[in-house]
């Protein structure tokens, strides 16, 4: 018998979900800020962008906002949402990183962003694989 007990989260929980929900609430917006308005030199890195990593790039965002709402409201389809969140930016950083002059465009330092929107996934991915563990999410 493998009965998981439903527990309430404890408090830091909430704190963690509303962090990551701000995490990826900036990243929908910049999503939507870069295919509405952008600096001369990003507009003319991101107008060659292919369908395909523009729409990765509109997944990964609303992806992650997803599970972080699912977070909120305690359900365990939020991991799904952050390991489709975090493939989704993967694939749209093949483009940024080896396609596109997005490094020529924006300098070295710009490999920093792609790396924390990683870490934003993985630690999505994590928390809500804990929370499910620990019967918080359903």
């Amino acid at each position: 018998m493998n009965k998981v007990l439903r527990t309430s989260p404890p408090g830091w929980f909430w704190l963690v979900a509303i962090f990551l929900l701000l995490c990826n609430g900036y990243g929908v917006f910049a999503y939507l800020a870069s295919v509405m308005t952008s600096p001369a030199a990003e507009i003319a890195v991101m107008s060659s962008a292919p369908f395909w990593a523009t729409g990765a790039f509109a997944v990964a965002v609303f992806a992650g906002l997803a599970g972080a709402i699912g977070l909120l409201v305690k359900r365990a389809w939020a991991r799904g949402m952050f390991i489709l969140s975090l493939v989704a930016a993967l694939i749209q950083q093949v483009w940024i990183l080896f396609v596109s002059d997005w490094l020529a465009v924006s300098g070295a330092q710009a490999l920093l962003l792609p790396l924390l929107i990683d870490l934003v996934a993985i630690a999505g991915i994590w928390f809500a694989a804990r929370g499910i563990h620990r019967g918080w999410l359903r």
